[in-house]
């Protein structure tokens, strides 16, 4: 029956790990996701400035409109859109690795839980044949 503690103990303990381990990534991806959002809302907020500057402009008389859109259309050209980040390659590998780790010790569950009625069994039988 030791055995079987030690075991249950040991699979509680990486359990416990493996969801600190899940709740750190997902921190990181959620601070990822929140810089991305940001970045992407800083630009909208400029795309939409710059919108509402041609809007005006275009209904200034034209001979207005044309000495002024060669600055507005320089500005418009240098709003650059960067790809949001991505997740970097050391967070992409833990996941990697943090679901190794539970495919692996969901098999040694998978064993364990096949296992337990025949050890059970034999445990019983001896603990009788003892009496």
């Amino acid at each position: 029956m030791s055995e079987f503690e030690q075991l249950r103990q040991f699979l509680d303990e990486q359990e416990r790990l493996l969801l600190a381990q899940l709740e750190e990534l997902d921190k990181e991806i959620v601070k990822i996701q929140d810089e991305n959002v940001t970045k992407l809302s800083e630009k909208i907020s400029r795309l939409g400035d710059l919108i509402s500057e041609i809007e005006e402009k275009c209904q200034q008389p034209t001979s207005e409109f044309l000495q002024d859109i060669k600055s507005t259309w320089s500005r418009c050209e240098k709003v650059k859109f960067e790809k949001p980040m991505a997740v970097s390659q050391d967070v992409s590998e833990r996941i990697g690795v943090s679901s190794q780790r539970n495919v692996c010790l969901q098999e040694a569950l998978k064993k364990f839980k096949e296992t337990l009625p025949y050890q059970l069994n034999f445990l019983i039988s001896k603990a009788e044949k003892e009496e």
